[in-house]
């Protein structure tokens, strides 16, 4: 035995590629334990591996770029696109797109289409254009990329610039309902998809923590952190700075935000306001608002806008959003005081309202917003949000939209600083002038704003200016209401905006409440009536589908002559009120001997001698034509009928009604006299 092992020994000595390999491989070993180990000792285990990404020079690639865009449906000047081999330039911060003979370019119609890609969802301002240059194959050894080094990045990824992600409200706005509309699209309804597939990477160069949590929420994981939910979002610029003569190629890369959700604009190029003719829906930000609450593991209860409070004998909730640094009520305890003695006027049982107050500030999440939704879905939601405008009220607004219920009121009261319209400044009050036609009689909005001056006061005169600070405002005269204005430093505005708050308790402010609680209790009154989202989606996408199955019997004797037209009603249009536009030309056609052989087959049109057309207008699913008498004097010829038939339904949401008509159903026939 011994001997053979020192036989065995002999080998390996004698073999020295094996004696290699051995070394090699016990070197990774003790390599890859020590890293374990440091990392151990450094508090986590990490694992930095990555798959191999292909390196080549430029000048020898075998790819192309490509791209396919698409018009957004709100702003036909805005496309969103998918790339295929996107690259980046790191030492010019420059994207190209290499084009060649197999390049396809779908949906640009040339290279001025490529040159006004956008990378966000703010419409009107010139800073998100995606910096793109066009570079033909093969490159020239003349270009300062012909020595380049090409790194192909093999994940899917989507490009984003930031407009002002140190705001929850833009963030929410601009950024994440966006993202989450367009991976509805790209992903075919299946959000979560997108999530596990895109990873996110930022253009801007704000590089910040604020709101990082909701981000990551909409990006991939890397498999080399370990799936954590700490992982760092890239940065464009930041990322792969110091590849120097090196081109970065993104094999899959999306980019653009789609603006068919956005309700509001913030004045580039003309006044701040609304957007007119928004195709944001309720059920959108419904969608939006479950995804939200399932990617932060927050459970909602089921009393929660499924229940009237009275059958769940609960109190009433309000939830109050209150400001910190400027913009603030200054006596935020006699509003919300005031609020519970309101409320309790219209209540008969003397029932007291409960308020919860919330500061977005001090919370352990950057934005705030997870607590924002803890404090919402802790007990029934709440039936009204108030406080200063602000970010956090628009935000804390829009979720609770996103989770009441159809039968379930829900009232919204922002106040604003002397001299503010709310028209020309409030993305809430813009939101719920869309949305209320989808939601008819059970979502309120009031505004209430500061007209006393001796009420206002002004932030610190060392202030930044850009809050209202400096003393440029001790000039002005504030309580004249501004109009609308273009963005961005507008002193009239700044000073006005950022000016805190003592609220009238006594007469104004009271007047507020009350018209709110005279709304909810009105609609009590009423019962639940179906004009909800559900009805207005159906109103604005309902039209009949055709009739079907034209029959036709024809009754021809001497003393009198007719056809009997019977069809199919649609199968849609149960429970609407609908009648039949019917639509009959009546031939009479003469087949002499001159009658050509194919115009007997049917392949030419026979001029008839006789046509009569008829419109009728028909509550049910047959009617009856009189053929008239000179159609049937002459025996041998023939008597043909053209019916069109149209259903027309009648539909009305709210004060508005509108017709809405099927596509024509097309029969022919003929009898022979």
């Amino acid at each position: 035995m011994k001997k053979n092992k020192k036989n065995i020994n002999r080998e390996f000595m004698s073999n020295p590629a094996l004696n290699i390999f051995r070394f090699i491989v016990i070197t990774c070993a003790l390599s890859f334990s020590s890293h374990i180990l440091i990392s151990y000792f450094e508090g986590q285990i990490q694992f930095n591996f990555r798959p191999p990404v292909r390196k080549t020079n430029i000048s020898e690639t075998s790819f192309v770029s490509s791209v396919w865009c698409k018009l957004d449906p709100h702003d036909n000047s805005h496309k969103t696109c998918t790339f295929s081999n996107l690259c980046w330039v790191p030492s010019e911060e420059q994207f190209i797109f290499l084009l060649g003979e197999e390049s396809i370019l779908h949906g640009v119609a040339d290279w001025r289409d490529l040159s006004i890609l956008e990378l966000s969802s703010v419409a009107g301002h010139n800073r998100f254009f995606l910096k793109i240059a066009v570079v033909g194959l093969p490159i020239s050894e003349q270009s300062p990329l012909f020595h380049h080094t090409i790194i192909k990045e093999n994940e899917w990824v989507y490009f984003l610039w930031r407009f002002k992600p140190d705001n929850i409200m833009h963030i929410v706005h601009d950024d994440l309902i966006p993202l989450y509309y367009a991976y509805e699209e790209l992903c075919a309804g299946k959000v979560q998809d997108c999530v596990e597939k895109y990873k996110l990477i930022f253009v801007d160069d704000v590089n910040n923590d604020f709101a990082f949590d909701l981000y990551q929420m909409f990006s991939r994981k890397s498999p080399e952190s370990g799936y954590s939910e700490d992982e760092k979002l890239l940065f464009l610029k930041d990322n792969w700075k110091s590849y120097n003569n090196t081109t970065i190629c993104f094999a899959h890369a999306s980019i653009g935000l789609p603006r068919v959700t956005s309700w509001f604009q913030y004045g580039f190029g003309k006044p701040q306001g609304a957007i007119e003719g928004s195709s944001i829906s309720t059920s959108v930000i419904k969608r939006f608002t479950k995804f939200l609450l399932k990617q932060m593991e927050i459970s909602v209860p089921d009393k929660v806008g499924a229940h009237s409070y009275e059958n769940n004998h609960l109190p009433q909730r309000a939830l109050y959003i209150s400001r910190s640094v400027n913009r603030r009520i200054l006596n935020e305890m006699d509003v919300i005081s005031t609020t519970k003695d309101i409320y309790s006027l219209f209540k008969k049982d003397k029932s007291h309202l409960q308020v919860d107050y919330f500061n977005p500030a001090p919370n352990s999440s950057s934005s705030g917003l997870k607590e924002m939704l803890t404090v919402i879905t802790q007990q029934s939601l709440p039936k009204l949000v108030f406080g200063m405008h602000s970010a956090a009220l628009t935000v804390a607004a829009v979720v609770c939209l996103g989770m009441t219920a159809e039968d379930t009121d829900l009232s919204f009261l922002e106040l604003f600083p002397l001299g503010i319209n709310p028209v020309a400044v409030s993305p809430l009050k813009a939101l719920f002038n869309v949305i209320m036609p989808q939601n008819s009689n059970h979502i309120f909005y009031e505004d209430w704003v500061n007209v006393n001056a001796s009420n206002s006061v002004l932030p610190r005169v060392d202030s930044d200016p850009l809050v209202g600070g400096g003393d440029l405002c001790l000039e002005l005269d504030l309580s004249s209401v501004l109009p609308a204005v273009e963005c961005c430093h507008n002193k009239d505005y700044l000073c006005r905006m950022f000016q805190n708050t003592i609220v009238d308790t006594n007469s104004s402010f009271p007047k507020k409440l009350m018209s709110l609680f005279s709304q909810q209790k009105k609609y009590k009154a009423q019962g639940v009536q179906n004009q909800g989202p559900s009805h207005y989606r159906a109103f604005r996408w309902f039209f009949p589908a055709s009739v079907s199955n034209i029959q036709c019997l024809w009754n021809i004797t001497k003393d009198e002559s007719h056809l009997v037209l019977s069809w199919n009603s649609p199968i849609n249009i149960h429970m609407h009120s609908h009648h039949y536009a019917v639509a009959v030309t009546l031939e009479y056609l003469n087949y002499s001997k001159e009658t050509t052989m194919s115009e007997r087959m049917g392949q030419e049109r026979i001029v008839p001698e006789v046509s009569v057309d008829l419109f009728l207008k028909v509550q049910n699913t047959s009617t009856t034509v009189t053929v008239p008498e000179q159609f049937i004097n002459n025996s041998g010829h023939i008597i043909q009928a053209l019916t069109w038939i149209q259903c027309v339904v009648s539909l009305k949401h709210m004060k508005v009604s509108k017709h809405t008509s099927s596509l024509d159903a097309f029969h022919k026939c003929s009898v022979k006299l």
